[in-house]
């Protein structure tokens, strides 16, 4: 930010967000306790790719209800339509044609890239879809990757939505004190 913009006291906000009223800290604490658990059933469920479960509550998990909702759900259902979209693709092309999986693979990359701040769940089909060349080429074959990356991230996801339900930060009712300090701070400027 330019130096105008920039905050003046940088540890009078710090101080401001570390208490349990501050959504920002609501927010970090509950993230961290999300992906600790995340984690924790990740090595406790059998599943084989289970550090996409953490990955997906960091993604998914905002400050905000309406944002995680959005992103959980746009999450879920762009892994989903990326991983079968790209298995049926290299299956019925052929698992085997390395230029045509190259290719496909930089159009999804060059979409994903320009499609990551118009949409989120169609820059996530890309994003899954790029994945899943990259395991292939590995040697995990796209068809084993689906079952494993839907399962973890309809959890993660779950979990993050779970944790709204549990605690959530709802801002509603406390708009106008809000206003009010703003506006007072306005004012004292």
């Amino acid at each position: 930010l330019p130096r105008a913009l920039r905050p003046a006291n940088p540890l009078a906000i710090l101080r401001a967000n570390l208490r349990l009223g501050s959504p920002a800290c609501r927010h970090a604490v509950r993230c961290g306790v999300c992906v600790a658990i995340a984690l924790a059933l990740s090595h406790a469920l059998p599943l084989s790719r289970g550090y996409w479960m953490p990955m997906t509550v960091a993604i998914v998990l905002k400050p905000d209800f309406g944002a995680t909702w959005r992103y959980g759900l746009l999450r879920v259902g762009g892994t989903l339509g990326g991983l079968l979209l790209t298995t049926a693709f290299l299956h019925f092309a052929g698992l085997n044609n390395f230029w045509l999986a190259l290719a496909l693979m930089a159009v999804l990359c060059f979409a994903f890239r320009e499609l990551a701040t118009v949409h989120y769940g169609i820059a996530v089909v890309c994003l899954t879809g790029l994945v899943v060349i990259l395991l292939s080429f590995y040697g995990i074959p796209a068809e084993a990757s689906v079952q494993a990356r839907a399962i973890d991230t309809a959890l993660g996801s779950a979990l993050a939505l779970l944790a709204y339900f549990l605690w959530p930060t709802w801002e509603r009712g406390r708009e106008r004190a809000v206003l009010a300090r703003l506006l007072d701070a306005y004012a004292n400027y």
